[in-house]
């Protein structure tokens, strides 16, 4: 009985010795294969960003076979460059890996005293191309504060998807007062994303009237729990 469980013991080792060697041979010869090899590596969704400095961050080579290359790893080889904020790497075999990059895009100028950088839709500042930050909403502030500016930068983007006068830019005073200055030279007290959000119904009939002369005020605010209040110059209180 003892010989015999012996012999299906080596028996076995033999079978599972048998397999491995031939895994790695297959392994091996799929390493050094050319129909493996990186013939192509394709990149997408760039505009500021030079596609041949993505690749050489992303350390890839034509040439380099396909199962060398660990996406997760390019990836994040990718994402150190600051103009990029998203990165997908696919590999398509049997020769191609696709790069899908999305960059960031100045989305306003940020105005901190007498200093003015370009700013992406999460706050990261980036450069500008020449006359780009002109067209850009200001947020004016008189000192830096991370969450004043990702508040600042959502009532932006609740702006543009609600109305459709123009933004002149933000003025940031505190945590709980943004003063957003249309190019009618209309001002709006809002006390961040969610009021402006709230009150956005009630707002745009009232912006309609001041187009077409109807209404002469000098901006509204909208902090009042379930009205605005008219006000006929950006000093006056109520």
């Amino acid at each position: 009985m003892g010989l015999h469980k012996a012999r299906l013991f080596f028996s076995i080792l033999l079978v599972y010795t048998i397999l491995g060697f031939l895994a790695w041979s297959v392994f091996s010869l799929l390493m050094r294969t050319d129909l493996l090899k990186v013939k192509t590596i394709e990149v997408t969704g760039v505009n500021r960003v030079d596609e041949g400095y993505v690749i050489a961050m992303g350390g890839i080579e034509v040439g380099a076979n396909i199962f060398s290359i660990r996406p997760w790893e390019v990836e994040r080889r990718i994402e150190r460059i600051p103009e990029i904020r998203n990165v997908s790497v696919k590999k398509i075999f049997p020769r191609q890996v696709m790069i899908d990059i999305e960059e960031r895009i100045p989305y306003a100028l940020l105005v901190v005293g007498n200093t003015g950088y370009c700013v992406d839709v999460d706050g990261v500042e980036i450069a500008c191309l020449p006359g780009e930050n002109e067209q850009l909403p200001r947020l004016w502030m008189d000192r830096y504060e991370a969450g004043w500016l990702l508040d600042g930068l959502e009532q932006v983007r609740v702006w543009n998807a609600e109305f459709n006068t123009p933004l002149q830019g933000i003025k940031v005073e505190d945590e709980r007062l943004f003063i957003l200055k249309l190019q009618n030279d209309i001002f709006i007290r809002s006390e961040g994303p969610q009021n402006l959000r709230e009150k956005s119904t009630l707002l745009k009939p009232l912006l309609r009237e001041v187009q077409v002369k109807a209404l002469q005020v000098g901006g509204f605010d909208l902090r009042m729990r379930r009205d605005i209040v008219l006000i006929r110059s950006e000093g006056e209180e109520y």
